[in-house]
C-alpha cells in the first residue's frame, strides 16, 4: 500500500533488487504501521509489491518481541 502521506520510517535493504521499507500512514483516521517491499521498478524508483504486513501501532511491541525471539534462535 503506497500511501503519499505516509511518513518513513527505514528502508533495510533486502538484495541487489529488493529493499523493505517500514512507514507510519492513517487509513480512514486510523493509524496503522506498514511494512513492505519495494523492487526496482520501470526507471529509477522502487514500487510496492503486496508482500508486507500492516499492523496497529499497539501490535509492534509483540512484533519485535518475536523479531528478537527469531534472533536468538537463529544465532
Amino acid at each position: 500500500m503506497a500511501d503519499p502521506d505516509a511518513i518513513p520510517v527505514a528502508t533495510i535493504r533486502k538484495n541487489s533488487r529488493e529493499e523493505v521499507r517500514v512507514s507510519v500512514a492513517t487509513y480512514h483516521g486510523t493509524r496503522f504501521v506498514d511494512v513492505r517491499t519495494y523492487v526496482d521498478g520501470k526507471g529509477a524508483d522502487r514500487v510496492p509489491t503486496p508482500k508486507g504486513i500492516v499492523l496497529r501501532p499497539d501490535a509492534i511491541p509483540a512484533l519485535v518481541e518475536a523479531l528478537g525471539a527469531a534472533v536468538r534462535a537463529a544465532d
